[in-house]
């Protein structure tokens, strides 16, 4: 059985990703018993994203990150043991 973040498929070189979005707070649940809103909570439309990342672990390391309209990749450079940045802006 393979785990469902396909971590098994690391030492084959076969890329893995992690991928988050962060929401903000909706208050409008706030009355309402934790079962319910962990329920109603993974529903919500990706267009009330705070956040989003993901990080692609390969021969080559990168995180993407999204905050509103900008966003900021990273890829580490193994040669050096830096980071090397990119930041992108949407119109």
């Amino acid at each position: 059985m393979d785990p469902l973040d396909g971590s098994r498929n690391i030492d084959a070189y076969i890329p893995t990703i992690t991928i988050t979005g962060i929401y903000s707070h909706c208050v409008e649940l706030d009355h309402l018993p934790v079962e319910e809103k962990a329920s109603l909570n993974s529903l919500w439309s990706g267009r009330r994203l705070a956040a989003t990342a993901y990080v692609l672990y390969s021969l080559a390391k990168i995180l993407c990150a999204s905050f509103g309209l900008e966003t900021h990749a990273f890829t580490f450079r193994s040669f050096n043991g830096r980071f090397c940045s990119h930041t992108s802006k949407r119109n």
